[in-house]
């Protein structure tokens, strides 16, 4: 336990909270010593056309919140908007983002309707 207080950034409250826990995951870990695939974020590239499209949902995200009071960023956040725009660009392949249902697709209605006339 003295190790992870002293060569992690871990707090010592945390070290005492959860060290055990975290010992055993790693010693789980080295034993099964399979290879795991983890995600990796890459950065979403933007042609001019996803750049266009792009600020326009930005516009649109701003002006609606503001008008209604709420807060943006629970709208989306900028890899989400990138990846929507990619996707109704048919630029990227279709993934379900959480702005393509819900009280989301209908906030963001006006946009989708402007995507599908350009």
């Amino acid at each position: 336990m003295a190790e992870i207080r002293t060569d992690t950034a871990i707090s010592s409250r945390a070290a005492d909270r959860y060290g055990d826990k975290i010992i055993s995951a790693v010693q789980r870990g080295w034993i099964s010593q399979k290879s795991v695939e983890l995600p990796i974020n890459r950065a979403i590239k933007l042609t001019k056309k996803d750049k266009d499209a792009l600020a326009r949902l930005n516009q649109l995200v701003q002006l609606k919140s503001e008008v209604q009071g709420i807060d943006p960023t629970i709208i989306g956040n900028s890899s989400e908007f990138k990846l929507l725009v990619k996707i109704l660009n048919k630029s990227c392949e279709s993934k379900m983002l959480r702005q393509m249902e819900g009280w989301r697709k209908t906030f963001l209605k006006d946009f989708f309707r402007q995507a599908a006339i350009r």
